[in-house]
């Protein structure tokens, strides 16, 4: 492979690997080289990152489970019920309910950027963001706001650079995915065999009842025909909390989305043979359920009987196997090798990726069975990544500019989760991708008129932040998503009067150092001639906050 260290590749490599060009980060690929510096990021275990460790630190939520989150931050729902409940409830403890439920998705969004922007570990972020997004969940429906910071805590992080087998199943039994695809509601329909009873509740109003009844004046005896009318009355109450049926929602994307593809090989027929393999496959959330909240079987939703998925039949009479075998089933078929394949060339080569690359890939892939830190190595290592060919083939989603736009001005992120926001001005707010798609990867989803006016405005309130002194997002001097004790406004005042920072000298010598800043490895040699142009004719010559807006906006700076 023929090895090439100058400056373009590195840019190349930094805008790819990484969340764009940092100058630390510059330093360190120049050192390495461009491949050394992929193969330092392919093994981020061995990369320190205590900085980004001690700020998030600062989230506590990050590290609850799911009960601490229901009853620290309790749904709107919950909240509402006690407004109502509690007339005593003042207005100002009623808002104070409602921003408490908010706090877990707020501050999961604040460490995803200073993770994003700050972390050593770049390409461990960048494949974060790109795993969320093909196992895509949506913060706003039911309750996956409280279930999704475990998420991607226990399902998406710990397995970007491991197994696709562990990171389906730990999706497949995450509380999050079950609720925003509806496979906890998934029971046999009526007429099918079941693989068991219900589990019995060990605190249900049942038993509760034998325990009044032997500890008060019915001198320890229960009452027979009581018993019977209370069981009758659970059973009642089982079935209609029983699902109505089959629900096919997760099935359809486990192998559309998630596995073999839009053109996987499957049919109809295999979807519903899925949705039934699945059934039984739900949660709890505790409450009087004394199981702890998360995942649970249950034997008497599930159906029991054969099932033939992609030709290979399911025997009848079993349970939870039916699923954890059809999952097998799934992360070693081909198809899905040549998927997750494309989808990891798209990433990081090209919209369009060379279909020899896709192949060589998925052969890594079914190589290694699903090893996910020897197939990425397999596309980042690539002649067709490393060489030129491809060089800034791809346009930023809006994750990558806000980020990279971030890095590249070396502002430092806080938590309180302002940065994160401001993706929803870009048009891709974090966790708010509707479709089970998630976002797109490809040029023209983000290349709109209204798109790149949308990363001016954005980009004009970073340069502020950076150079101006003023208060761009965040309200931060030096720094976004910071807010000083009054709120920005002590910051807007001192900004006033503030000199102007960075380079200093004519438009022509100024936009030099801002291009070699934002730009690095030689890029936008047009867009600095425009720049300059346009600020000699200008009857002031322009800050170096206009300077670097009109740099971010430009075409180059889209472009990765």
């Amino acid at each position: 492979m023929r090895q090439a260290n100058d400056a373009a590749t590195i840019a190349h490599v930094l805008n790819r690997v990484a969340f764009g060009p940092r100058r630390s980060d510059w330093e360190r690929a120049e050192e390495l080289g461009a491949e050394g510096y992929v193969r330092w990021q392919l093994e981020p275990e061995s990369i320190a990152d205590g900085q980004v460790d001690s700020k998030l630190d600062r989230l506590p939520t990050l590290t609850m489970d799911i009960g601490e989150l229901y009853r620290d931050y309790p749904p709107p729902q919950r909240v509402e019920r006690l407004m109502r409940q509690d007339e005593e409830l003042d207005e100002e403890a009623r808002r104070r309910l409602a921003r408490q439920s908010r706090v877990p998705l707020q501050e999961l969004g604040a460490a995803r950027m200073v993770r994003a922007v700050e972390s050593e570990r770049q390409l461990n972020e960048v494949l974060v963001d790109f795993w969320f997004n093909h196992f895509n969940v949506l913060s706003s429906k039911g309750q996956v706001r409280f279930l999704i910071s475990p998420y991607e805590r226990d399902a998406i992080r710990p397995h970007v650079m491991g197994s696709f087998r562990r990171m389906l199943g730990a999706v497949a039994h995450s509380p999050a995915m079950l609720v925003y695809l509806d496979n906890w509601q998934s029971a046999a329909e009526e007429d099918r065999d079941v693989a068991g009873r219900a589990p019995r509740a060990r605190n249900d109003a049942v038993e509760d009842a034998i325990r009044r009844m032997r500890g008060g004046g019915g001198g320890g005896m229960v009452n027979p025909r009581q018993m019977q009318q209370m069981q009758r009355q659970r059973r009642q109450q089982q079935r209609r909390n029983r699902p109505p049926g089959l629900n096919e929602n997760y099935a359809r994307e486990l192998m559309e989305l998630h596995t073999l593809g839009v053109d996987g090989g499957y049919t109809q027929n295999d979807v519903r043979e899925v949705a039934r393999a699945l059934t039984g496959w739900t949660l709890t959330l505790g409450g009087r359920n004394l199981d702890p909240p998360g995942f649970v079987f249950r034997p008497d939703w599930h159906d029991a009987e054969e099932k033939t998925v992609l030709g290979t039949t399911l025997a009848a009479g079993r349970g939870l196997e039916d699923g954890e075998d059809l999952l097998d089933m799934l992360a070693a078929h081909p198809s899905t090798a040549t998927f997750i394949a494309t989808k990891l060339c798209r990433k990081f080569i090209a919209d369009d990726p060379p279909g020899d690359l896709v192949d060589t890939v998925a052969g890594a892939f079914l190589r290694t069975r699903g090893n996910l830190r020897a197939t990425t190595a397999t596309v980042l290592l690539s002649d067709e990544f490393l060489g030129s060919e491809y060089h800034r083939a791809k346009v930023k989603s809006p994750m990558e500019f806000l980020t990279s736009a971030v890095r590249s001005l070396e502002l430092p992120v806080g938590t309180n989760g302002q940065l994160g926001r401001t993706l929803g001005r870009l048009g891709a707010p974090l966790y708010g991708a509707s479709p089970p798609t998630g976002y797109p990867d490809t040029a023209e989803e983000w290349t709109s008129a209204n798109a790149i006016l949308a990363r001016m405005d954005v980009g004009s309130l970073l340069a502020m932040s950076a150079f101006s002194g003023r208060p761009g997002l965040g309200g931060g001097r030096r720094g976004v998503g910071n807010r000083g004790r009054d709120g920005g406004q002590q910051g807007q005042r001192r900004g006033r009067g503030a000199v102007e920072r960075g380079p200093t000298g004519t438009v022509e010598a100024r936009t030099e150092a801002l291009l070699a800043q934002i730009l690095p490895g030689g890029i936008g040699s047009d867009t600095g001639e425009k720049i300059i142009g346009w600020g000699e004719s200008q009857d002031s010559a322009p800050s170096n906050a206009e300077i670097a807006t009109l740099i971010l906006g430009s075409p180059d700076f889209q472009r990765r």
